[in-house]
């Protein structure tokens, strides 16, 4: 008797196979090939510097502790006179200060001349709203710069500073120029030095084109790794031209340059960082 398995079998196969396809075009985009995203890779890890630049400079004026009343102490993120801060009160009824950190040219920051930062910051703080807001001006600290705005509510406790409100930044670096614009929140931990991107979603863009992100949970330290890439957490990408893009960092990534990616849930691939 004939046997039926190989037909069937190649029936079967037939089947999975355009059901795999299917599911594939749901998105109305090809999903191509991870080095087709480099564009949307990079920009997404240049806006976790941004983000992690912005939030641990903005920490510096939100304060650094509570006193006996819970107003916030100004001592936060400052090694001797790197940078140098000046705050004015501006409006003694709502306890509301104008605040200026000034880097100069160069200066090193957390005691170390592995860390210098040059640009500058201003803003105003209030502690009876518990709110700030930040300016940045050609803040260098990696190589680009980084300039912009962040207006956000702060909470301060003994261990960490955190930050939540609307994030509008540019960095660039030679020729090339990144920018990250909405909502999210940023927890600086004061002991260990990192900074947690705990939530944001929003756009970031490369000057040509922009794209939807989420972050959750990425976790940077320049004290730590002396680069801005991320050792935890997870960014995910999406727009009406492109699959859904997802980035997974490890401990490894800042050391590596490595980050495992992700095209529309198919198996994660490595990139290098430093190749794109």
């Amino acid at each position: 008797m004939m046997s039926h398995r190989k037909p069937l079998a190649l029936v079967a196969a037939l089947f999975v196979a355009a059901f795999l396809v299917s599911t594939a075009c749901d998105t109305g985009v090809e999903t191509g090939d991870v080095d087709d995203y480099s564009d949307e890779i990079e920009t997404a890890a240049q806006s976790a510097a941004s983000l992690a630049q912005a939030g641990g400079t903005t920490q510096n004026i939100s304060g650094g502790g509570s006193d006996s009343a819970g107003l916030t102490v100004f001592n936060a993120g400052t090694t001797g006179t790197c940078p140098e801060v000046e705050i004015s009160l501006s409006n003694i009824s709502g306890l509301e200060f104008s605040v200026s950190l000034d880097f100069g040219d160069g200066c090193a920051v957390l005691g170390s001349d592995d860390h210098v930062c040059s640009g500058s910051a201003a803003g105003s703080i209030s502690q009876l709203n518990q709110s700030v807001e930040m300016s940045f001006d050609e803040l260098q600290c990696t190589g680009g710069s980084l300039n912009g705005e962040v207006a956000a509510t702060f909470d301060i406790t003994a261990e960490e500073v955190e930050l939540d409100g609307e994030w509008n930044l540019s960095a660039s670096q030679d020729s090339a120029s990144w920018t990250t614009d909405g909502d999210g929140t940023v927890v600086y931990d004061r002991a260990g030095g990192f900074t947690t991107i705990t939530s944001f979603t929003g756009s970031i863009g490369n000057g040509a084109t922009s794209w939807s992100a989420t972050f959750t949970d990425v976790v940077i330290s320049y004290q730590n790794n002396a680069n801005l890439i991320p050792n935890a957490g997870t960014i995910v990408i999406s727009g009406s031209d492109i699959p859904e893009i997802t980035l997974q960092f490890d401990s490894d990534s800042p050391s590596t340059g490595e980050v495992e990616v992700s095209i529309n849930g198919s198996p994660a691939v490595t990139v290098d960082l430093d190749e794109i």
